[in-house]
């Protein structure tokens, strides 16, 4: 936090640019969370053509809401065929990720007094979507799928393959096992979710 204050000593919280904040906010984040670069590619695809030398206080609403609406509108390329390139919309999912790191940019200048004014993402209405997608096998495609895991070279991914597909598991909890997880007397598997509360598990039944 010193650290960041130093770098910004010669810019007033009246000034501060969407630049600076992200100079700093990515200073800060890059070593503590697993994937930085997600928003990186965020910060230089959408938010830094638009708001990169804008002051915060500048900000308002409605500048939101136009920058909301011209992601919804955005077309993306999907294929690099010069001839015949193929575009798409922004899914919704990435058009919130894009928005809630504005939001964040905002509470990171206020909560490391770069900024101190109004925070026009608190009236941000963020999109709606729901992304669970459900893909029921077959027999036959299970049948095959089976078949091509038991001839699979690489038998720990063969296996751990195999284990997502009894379990409904991710391959990041199936990886996460320890031996200690693995009760043989009462044929159970504990696994260690995040989304529980610290050092709350849960316990499957294991099969033959």
């Amino acid at each position: 936090l010193k650290q960041q204050r130093t770098a910004a000593a010669t810019i007033t919280p009246q000034d501060i640019t969407f630049k600076d904040v992200w100079q700093a906010f990515h200073q800060s984040i890059k070593t503590r969370i697993k994937h930085p670069e997600f928003y990186e590619y965020m910060w230089k695809k959408h938010i830094e053509p638009r708001f990169k030398d804008r002051e915060l206080r500048s900000i308002t609403a409605k500048d939101l809401v136009d920058f909301q609406e011209h992601l919804v509108n955005l077309r993306v390329p999907v294929s690099h065929n010069a001839k015949n390139p193929v575009r798409k919309n922004l899914s919704l999912s990435t058009i919130t990720a894009v928005l809630k790191l504005v939001r964040r940019m905002y509470s990171f200048a206020l909560a490391t007094e770069l900024y101190e004014g109004k925070n026009p993402t608190r009236t941000m209405v963020l999109p709606r979507f729901d992304n669970k997608m459900t893909n029921v096998l077959t027999d036959e495609q299970r049948s095959s799928l089976l078949a091509v895991l038991n001839a699979w070279e690489n038998r720990l991914v063969a296996l751990a393959l195999h284990m997502c597909l009894v379990t409904g598991k991710r391959t990041g909890e199936i990886f996460g096992l320890r031996w200690a997880d693995i009760d043989f007397d009462r044929n159970t598997m504990s696994f260690l979710i995040k989304s529980l509360k610290v050092g709350e598990r849960q316990v499957l039944p294991m099969s033959k």
